[in-house]
């Protein structure tokens, strides 16, 4: 059917009627929908594009398409409102897409995308060596420099504030994880176990970039250092990884301790274009990426949108 109505779209002149047709197969396309509902009223995906009067057919064709093969390859579709601001903005989008695909610190990592047993982050340095400034819950704690250096300058505006940020958990190896997820299937068992610690090789804190602050339970939510990285811990690129009511996104539940440094762009990549979830973030850069090497289709399309982007 999508086929059809690009064929009708570049046959007629009316680029009314062309928005028109394209809102009514995107429609039919998509009826599934996002698996987290969201409220917004219908909205034309093609239109904002279209409003553009100096973009041609070839130009909105190839961008509509390319955003619509990103995001369908998604595990989790984003929620509408976020569509409809990269829509929206699709020259943005595509720029710090494109600035960010080849990041390091975004790299995707869940229970479908693991780590190999022998990754193991460069430049990871003791946390210890710099206990005279940040709150250490124990000796022997690693993270890698870049992090270090944002955590220390978010620790810094936090003490200033009154706000002890306890660091309780840094990186973990691939054979601690696989200890650590062992105890809790002994404790609180298989399936419980899935929901709140990650298998060897699915944890964010193999990468050297995340950490565990406070408690590590639910008693850090609400807390005063909980409050104050609730709302200022994006100035310094921390996000949180898994918030509430997002566990069949993230495949955990909340965690209100847990931060992975992604570096101050990122995050706002992530605000500004997707609903502020970091999954939902990570899962387009890891498609965009996949898509570049493994479709000829969606790399031309891509291709093709760069080359509009560059003319206006």
């Amino acid at each position: 059917m999508i086929t059809m109505m690009r064929f009708v779209c570049l046959v007629l002149i009316s680029i009314s009627f062309c928005s028109f047709v394209y809102s009514l197969s995107y429609t039919s396309h998509n009826a599934t929908g996002s698996n987290i509902p969201d409220n917004d009223t219908p909205y034309n995906d093609i239109t904002g594009i279209y409003s553009r009067s100096h973009v041609t057919q070839e130009c909105s064709l190839a961008i509509f398409d390319t955003i619509n093969m990103l995001l369908e390859t998604n595990a989790h579709p984003i929620p509408r409102s976020a569509k409809e601001k990269i829509v929206a903005h699709p020259q943005d989008f595509f720029s710090q897409l494109t600035e960010l695909a080849d990041d390091p610190l975004l790299v995707l990592v869940d229970k479908q995308h693991p780590l190999s047993e022998s990754m193991i982050p460069l430049e990871l340095t003791p946390l210890d060596e710099y206990s005279d400034t940040l709150a250490l819950s124990k000796t022997g704690m690693f993270l890698t420099k870049q992090t270090i250096t944002a955590l220390r300058s978010m620790n810094s505006v936090a003490q200033a504030d009154g706000v002890t940020l306890l660091i309780s958990s840094a990186y973990r190896s691939f054979s601690y994880q696989k200890r650590l997820f062992n105890y809790y299937v002994q404790t609180i068992g298989l399936e419980q176990a899935f929901r709140e610690s990650a298998e060897a090789g699915k944890s964010q804190h193999q990468l050297g970039t995340t950490v565990d602050f406070g408690s590590i339970s639910s008693e850090f939510t609400n807390s005063k250092p909980e409050l104050w990285l609730r709302e200022r811990a994006a100035e310094f690129g921390f996000s949180l990884s898994y918030p509430p009511s997002y566990e069949a996104i993230t495949g955990y539940v909340y965690e209100s301790w847990h931060y992975r440094y992604l570096g101050q762009k990122a995050l706002l990549f992530q605000k500004q274009y997707f609903a502020d979830i970091q999954q939902y973030m990570l899962e387009t850069i890891h498609s965009h990426n996949k898509l570049i090497t493994s479709s000829k289709e969606y790399k031309q399309n891509y291709n093709i949108s760069k080359k509009c982007y560059a003319t206006y």
